[in-house]
This record gives C-alpha cells, structure tokens and sequence, in this order.
C-alpha cells in the first residue's frame, strides 16, 4: 500500500496540469498537499463555502452541482482523472459558486491555495497547461452550448462520457456488429442524466429506450453501455 507522500507524488506526475512543473514546484506540492478520502454522497465542498483549497483527484468519481433559485439541481459536469477542480474561485476569489459530490468512494489531494496561486504565478510550465485546461473546456462547453435539442444534448454527453471514461466490455447480444462495447465507467442513473441536461426522468427514460431499441446502447441499474458509439456521435453532431 502507497503511503502519503507517494500516493502525492504519483498523482502529482499524472495530472495534466501539474506533471510538467519545474523540480521546485514539484518538491513545494508534495511537502504542501495533503490527501483526503470523500465518502460516496458526501460532498467535498458546498455552494457559498469559502475558497480555500485547490483539488486534484487521485481516484474514485467526483460531479460539480449547483442549484438554481427553486432549489432545482444541475450537473455541470464530472472531473476527469487526475484532473484540478475548485480552481476557478480562487482566481476569482468569490465564494464557492457549485459544490462537489463525490458519486463512489474517492480520494483527493488538497492544495492550499496561496501555495497554488504562487505555483501559477512564478511556474511558467504549470501556467500554460492551467490555460490549455481552460480553453480545452471552454471548447467543450461552447460546443455543448450550440445545442438546441435536448436529444442532442444527451447524445452528446454520453459521447463525451464515453471518451473520458471508458472501459471495454465484451457482451453476449445477439448482434449484428462485433460484441465489443463501451461501458462509461461513472454510476448514471435516469435522474442524474437528467440533471445534466436538465429534463426530468421520465423524459430522460423515453429517450435511452429508442436508443436501446435502435441498438445504439445497452441500458443497466446505474450503467450504461455504448453499443454503437459511431452512430451515437454522428446524431450528436450539430
């Protein structure tokens, strides 16, 4: 079993942003970060919390929620492996504007965040990756925003999803194409799909049920099995 410092260390080499830092920077995070386990459903951090931390997950799955004024809650996204998140109100210096829930057991490093903002200013290595993670997002969320249809919409996060979380699967259906699939290895229930696109359940459940009759996805209790992931990325393009 990895103790603290490689568990810090590991992690550290693995993430986009921080595996390029100068040998300074790197000796810096791993005598400042410290790691903490997140139990499933427990939230990391709420809306309106104070800013204090960087995070970077180690493992497990984290999702980024708010709430609108009727208390009506929206997925805005998960957080990739090894990925930073609670960044944006540091360098805003707001409260928490979205919390983060942890959807299985996970575990995450935390930075403090005069230590991470130190790091961006003097690093030039970390900075630019910091900027290529924003505009890799803005690019996503931009796209995702073209869309008016909420089927699309759908289609396109599943893809997405598929992308980032993938695991292939060999399944034993009475198909025309090969057996090999994906399954997007995030627990997703009909509510939660439906958080994310902000639609209700029962339309969330009409949908997944043309697609599964349509061959294009194979629907379980919490997962969901791209089948044809081609013809599921063609439909979601604009």
């Amino acid at each position: 079993m990895k103790d603290k410092t490689e568990i810090i260390e590991d992690t550290l080499k693995h993430s986009f942003v921080f595996r390029n830092a100068s040998k300074e920077s790197f000796e810096k995070l791993l005598k400042g970060a410290d790691v903490v386990d997140v139990k499933k459903g427990e939230v990391l951090f709420a809306e309106g919390d104070t800013s204090q931390y960087l995070f970077v997950l180690v493992s497990g799955r984290m999702a980024f929620l708010m709430h609108d004024q009727n208390n009506k809650r929206y997925t805005l996204g998960l957080i990739g492996d090894h990925s930073i998140f609670g960044d944006m109100e540091l360098f805003t210096k707001n409260l928490r504007v979205s919390h983060a829930e942890a959807l299985v057991d996970s575990r995450v490093l935390r930075i403090n965040k005069d230590l991470f903002i130190e790091i961006a200013k003097n690093d030039a290595a970390v900075s630019y990756r910091i900027v290529e993670f924003y505009a890799a997002l803005l690019e996503r969320l931009s796209r995702y925003s073209l869309f008016r249809d909420v089927e699309k919409q759908l289609a396109y996060i599943l893809v997405d999803l598929a992308k980032r979380y993938r695991k292939q699967v060999r399944l034993n259906l009475e198909l025309a194409r090969p057996t090999q699939a994906i399954e997007i290895d995030v627990p997703l229930s009909q509510e939660f799909l439906g958080t994310m696109v902000g639609i209700p359940r029962q339309r969330v459940n009409v949908i997944l049920k043309s697609w599964e009759a349509k061959g294009l996805i194979k629907v379980s209790y919490n997962k969901l099995i791209v089948l044809d992931e081609i013809a599921l990325k063609k439909f979601s393009v604009i």
